[in-house]
Formats: C-alpha cells, sequence, structure tokens
C-alpha cells in the first residue's frame, strides 16, 4: 500500500485488508487507520484518539471466529480461497467451527473447482484436497487421486504440494 507501491496486491494484503475493515465496523473504531500492509500480510495502524479503540481493533483482528465469518461471507460470493481458508478451519476446529471432516471437505472442492480469473482452482484448496485423500480425511483414502490433487496444486506454484510429491515419490 502507499504510493510507491505496486497495485497488484498479495491474497496476504487483501484479507489484511478485507478483515481490517470488517474489524473496523465490528469495534466501531473510527479513529483508527490502517498505514502500510506488506506483502505477508504484516501490518501497521495507528490510532487518532484513544489506545482502547486500537486495542479493541487488534483483538479482533487476533479473533478467529470473526475470520470464519468473514470467510464463510466470501466463500458464499465465490472467493475460492476463501473456500479454502474456510475448510482448514473446519478441518481443525477454529473459529468457532466444530471439527468437520465432510464439511472441510466440502469448502476444499468448492475451493479447487472454482474457477478464478486464470481459470484454475485455488491452490491451497488443491493442495489440502490432496492431504485429505492422501490421509483419508472425510473421504476414502485415495494415493492416487491425493497425488492428482498435489500434481495440480504444484503446477499452479504451490511449493508445498510440490514437496509432498516428492516425499510420495512422484
Amino acid at each position: 500500500m502507499g504510493a510507491c507501491s505496486s497495485t497488484q496486491l498479495t491474497p496476504q494484503q487483501e484479507w489484511v485488508m478485507s478483515k481490517f475493515a470488517e474489524c473496523k465496523t465490528i469495534t466501531n473504531a473510527v479513529n483508527v487507520k490502517l498505514e502500510q500492509v506488506w506483502p505477508d500480510g504484516r501490518w501497521t495502524a495507528t490510532v487518532m484518539q484513544t489506545q482502547s479503540e486500537y486495542n479493541h481493533l487488534v483483538a479482533c483482528m487476533r479473533d478467529e471466529s470473526v475470520s470464519a465469518t468473514l470467510y464463510r461471507r466470501q466463500a458464499d460470493t465465490g472467493n475460492a480461497a476463501a473456500m479454502a481458508h474456510l475448510g482448514r478451519m473446519y478441518e481443525d476446529g477454529r473459529g468457532g467451527l466444530t471439527r468437520d471432516d465432510a464439511e472441510a471437505i466440502h469448502c476444499y472442492r468448492r475451493g479447487a473447482a472454482w474457477g478464478t480469473c486464470t481459470g484454475t482452482g485455488d491452490r491451497f484448496a488443491m493442495y489440502f484436497m490432496g492431504r485429505a485423500c492422501e490421509f483419508g480425511l472425510g473421504v476414502t483414502k485415495d494415493r492416487a487421486e491425493a497425488v492428482q490433487w498435489y500434481r495440480k496444486a504444484a503446477e499452479s506454484g504451490f511449493t508445498p504440494a510440490a514437496e509432498r510429491l516428492k516425499r510420495l515419490g512422484e
């Protein structure tokens, strides 16, 4: 962000900006301003009036239930990355969500299949579909299907998927 930065935001920057706006509304922290968001998602903000406003906003930014709500809303509008992240929250039982492998798989499938502007699904979702198939999380264990999902994620440039393929001898 800022005058000298590129106009292409990273997914981490987009997420921080979305969640910051959500938290600003939830906490009514009208005097807190998002100053900068780095490509890795780190951020800084300033407060014009009270430290209390800032503290409430920071607590909201750390609240996983707010993340789950925001991911669900974004997933409902077709955001493939949000679908994948929501699936991960179901898999781990975080953000006030009950651990539910079937719901996690549903989210991963939607995220992996959903077309983005490049015509591919979300690579994070594809990776987690591979993981689910490899370990039988919410689906029947299927090494061959796991490898297919890992390959799709690796072809999109997702390094952890390439590493998983290497570890599997593929």
